[in-house]
């Protein structure tokens, strides 16, 4: 077994600055972004026009996946979509630290990631309402909503329409252009 050596908060914060690619930071390991596929990124596009949409009226806006959030363990990720109402921001403008929903688009080697770790990373920051998990490989929204101390789940399939931040979708406009394997 190779051991994953401790990093520093302050020294992923200097490398991500002049990083090439992205990572997220969890008690000192510093994990890399994996590159995402066409269907994610389209996905990933319908989600946030979809919100950003629906917002421009609202105190609220989304952020992309460039956008970094911070839980309250200092732990940092990058989810695919997130939304804030009256974001709070590090000084340098860098990083989320009041999100009320965030957007995962699961993809065949994150999923479980997604659904175990950063979903308990997520759940630690107290303004998260929403958690939204995204198929890619099925036509398949998960919908978490924080009750109490836990989170209600709904699953929303083709046909289906719910909420975002407050915002109506509609899943069949979200896939519209992911084509799903018969």
């Amino acid at each position: 077994m190779v051991a994953v050596p401790f990093v520093s908060v302050e020294e992923y914060l200097a490398r991500e600055e002049v990083a090439e690619t992205r990572h997220e930071y969890i008690n000192g390991e510093v994990r890399m972004m994996s590159g995402g596929t066409a269907h994610h990124s389209r996905l990933l596009i319908s989600v946030g026009s979809a919100l950003h949409t629906g917002l421009a009226e609202a105190s609220c806006e989304g952020f992309s996946s460039e956008t970094r959030v911070r839980n309250p363990r200092g732990n940092y990720f990058y989810p695919d979509v997130s939304v804030a109402c009256d974001p709070i921001f590090t000084d340098n403008q860098t990083t989320l630290l009041n999100p009320a929903l965030v957007v995962e688009v699961l993809s065949p080697s994150t999923e479980s990631y997604d659904r175990g770790v950063k979903f308990d990373e997520y759940a630690t920051i107290p303004s998260l309402t929403e958690i939204v998990f995204v198929s890619q490989d099925l036509v398949r929204i998960e919908r978490y909503t924080r009750s109490g101390s836990g989170w209600l789940l709904e699953v929303f399939l083709a046909g289906d329409e719910f909420t975002a931040a407050g915002v109506a979708l509609r899943v069949d406009d979200l896939y519209r252009r992911v084509r799903q394997a018969p």
